[in-house]
């Protein structure tokens, strides 16, 4: 069984890297108490008119579905962790990322879990990744090295990737790796087919429309350049980290249309950047993780598009 240390060490070698480049407004201004408040207050609106296209679109647009064509998520709680910011920013947000998860009924771990969301600031977002590339080669999951290299090579200023495996649709763990694909796997182990996929679907399901597996995120990790971060305030950085970090979304938000999302806060002018977590954000989130994840993505994308839309009336 493999260990989850490596991981471990070196995102804390990253954080020491870092320690002393915190965020001008998040470490030397003391954050309002609205930052530091539970409750999630959502902004921005969409033409109702259009919105049930636009919901498709967007969900399109924002997720990823991996080769099996499943939308990943995480199947455990989640627990996270922040490094690199001063002490408070990091409880900040840390609590914020929970509150977000618990208002889109993601199941949160309690106090003093094992880390499995990753929200890490750094100086250089390549020499980061290859660092986890060399020390903690099970950061990145199943990724081949092609897709690793595209990570490393990535614009910036965030480096953002999950460990996703396959697991039984029954929720049982992924026996094609060795620790049930935890965060520190490193590898897969062949199986009777030599199919990673084949040994986790040896399931009793017998259907149509449920699949013998779902795809689980066993870690996510969110690396953010110590420049890009100046100016924003630790809600921004939160909410951001925590659409980033339990979605398995695309790296591209230019498609993402005239929709308000928190998810482009690095990609626009510093004064059109959002202030947080958007309406339709907080919809996403608990569409995904409400929606059955052993289904092909055409079907979870229909059911989530119902909870979508649910949502989005309570929030207005």
């Amino acid at each position: 069984m493999t260990s989850r240390r490596p991981l471990a060490l070196a995102l804390a070698t990253l954080a020491s890297l870092a320690a002393s480049s915190v965020s001008a407004s998040a470490q030397d201004a003391q954050p309002s108490p609205a930052q530091s408040d539970s409750k999630i207050v959502v902004s921005g609106t969409a033409d109702r008119g259009e919105q049930k296209k636009a919901v498709n679109r967007f969900i399109r647009a924002v997720l990823k579905a991996e080769g099996s064509g499943q939308y990943a998520r995480f199947n455990r709680p989640i627990c996270p962790s922040v490094i690199g910011f001063s002490k408070s920013v990091e409880t900040l947000i840390e609590t914020r990322i929970r509150s977000v998860a618990r208002a889109a009924n993601v199941p949160v771990a309690k106090a003093r879990c094992k880390p499995n969301l990753h929200v890490v600031l750094v100086e250089d977002g390549p020499d980061a990744v290859k660092l986890l590339r060399r020390k903690a080669r099970g950061a990145f999951g199943r990724m081949r090295p092609h897709e690793r290299d595209r990570i490393e090579r990535g614009p910036g200023p965030v480096y953002n990737f999950h460990a996703i495996y396959p697991i039984s649709s029954e929720g049982g763990a992924n026996r094609a790796t060795q620790n049930g694909g935890g965060s520190g796997a490193v590898g897969v182990s062949a199986g009777i087919l030599g199919d990673p996929a084949y040994n986790a679907g040896m399931t009793n399901v017998k259907s149509r429309i449920q699949m013998a597996v779902q795809q689980d995120i066993a870690h996510g990790v969110v690396l953010i350049e110590r420049e890009a971060a100046r100016g924003l305030s630790a809600v921004q950085v939160a909410d951001f980290a925590t659409m980033r970090g339990l979605l398995n979304a695309k790296g591209q938000t230019e498609d993402l249309g005239s929709i308000g999302t928190i998810m482009t806060l690095f990609a626009a002018p510093a004064d059109e950047r959002l202030p947080g977590l958007t309406e339709w954000d907080l919809a996403l989130l608990t569409s995904l993780y409400k929606a059955p994840a052993d289904m092909n993505a055409d079907r979870q994308r229909s059911q989530m598009a119902k909870v979508f839309q649910a949502t989005l009336e309570r929030t207005e």
